[in-house]
């Protein structure tokens, strides 16, 4: 029997399907139970929230907490003092730079005033004569 070549169209397929397979099959051997390791740092324990001016505070595993204030212009990054414990809040108090920091952290439901989102605490952080009121989780994981 005479050997023949294919078709020019079936050849125009096969190709680009072997391509997509030697692409793909690599990662054919990856745990996808794992999830993927994200970039940057590492996720907080706890992170609050607060409007009118925007307020971000984190609380990492690693023993940091990080505070910025005036939509983010300022930040404090202190080490995390261990909380006191009050009837449904846990409190954290330092003294800094910019005087003593006061962080309480309520089992109170919160919205945030700008999203309407939900959240299971209330967070209120006292530092230099100012209060700056919000909302805040637990983060997963």
């Amino acid at each position: 029997m005479p050997h023949t070549t294919p078709p020019l169209h079936r050849r125009r397929t096969v190709l680009p399907a072997l391509l997509l397979l030697l692409i793909l099959l690599p990662a054919c051997g990856q745990d996808a139970t794992r999830p993927a390791q994200p970039d940057g740092p590492p996720r907080a324990a706890f992170h609050g929230l607060g409007q009118e001016p925007g307020w971000l505070l984190d609380i990492h595993p690693s023993g940091e907490l990080r505070f910025a204030w005036d939509y983010g212009q300022r930040e404090l990054i202190v080490p995390s003092p261990p909380p006191s414990w009050e009837p449904g809040a846990r409190v954290y108090s330092s003294y800094t730079e910019h005087g003593p920091l006061e962080v309480r952290i309520s089992e109170e439901p919160c919205h945030d005033v700008m999203s309407g989102k939900p959240f299971p605490a209330t967070v209120k952080v006292r530092l230099d004569g100012q209060t700056y009121t919000g909302c805040g989780r637990q983060q997963q994981g």
